[in-house]
């Protein structure tokens, strides 16, 4: 519904055939404790169109399928036991937004999960303190072109240099 703003306690507890959740054009703003716990074939779930600002007790406990989570920058707390035995969980996308993590909050997840947050932020700093996987999102190498290397082989040469002619020479006859 489009007008539904909170997702029950155990609104979809032990769904264990619900697979995808999208919130489209929602006002969400709370999502309450087990909400969607025990949903074991969960795979994906997006929280972006969201307003919610906690991750609350249990949301996504047991969701064993859960592989990618990215929480909306509208979210400032991770309670206890959120992620719980989620041992697909693989990437999970924290804002800077975020100011507390349960230290109880991944319990059960694999050691193959990594946090993507930013440098010395709250996520970073538990992160490291945890022993947990990181990868700071704002020390991602950016892809860089250099100007004039058309083909993107690294080198400016005279493959460039034809191409570019090339292209010219179409757009003439056209």
């Amino acid at each position: 519904s489009k007008n539904m703003t909170t997702v029950l306690n155990h609104a979809f507890f032990n769904c264990s055939n619900l697979q995808t959740v999208v919130f489209e054009s929602t006002k969400i703003s709370k999502i309450d404790m087990y909400a969607f716990a025990g949903c074991t074939s969960l795979s994906s779930i997006n929280l972006e169109d969201t307003f919610i600002t906690t991750i609350s007790f249990g949301t996504f406990m047991n969701c064993t399928s859960l592989s990618e989570v990215r929480i909306p920058e509208t979210v400032t707390a991770i309670e206890a036991k959120a992620f719980e035995n989620c041992d697909s969980l693989t990437k999970l996308v924290i804002p800077a937004s975020i100011e507390s993590i349960d230290r109880a909050a991944f319990t059960g997840c694999s050691d193959n999960i990594t946090i993507y947050c930013y440098s010395d932020s709250f996520a970073h700093i538990y992160a490291e303190n945890n022993s947990i996987n990181y990868v700071l999102i704002d020390k991602l190498p950016v892809e860089t072109y250099r100007l004039g290397d058309i083909n993107n082989d690294g080198e400016i040469s005279v493959m460039d240099a034809s191409y570019i002619q090339l292209v010219l020479v179409d757009k003439k006859e056209a």
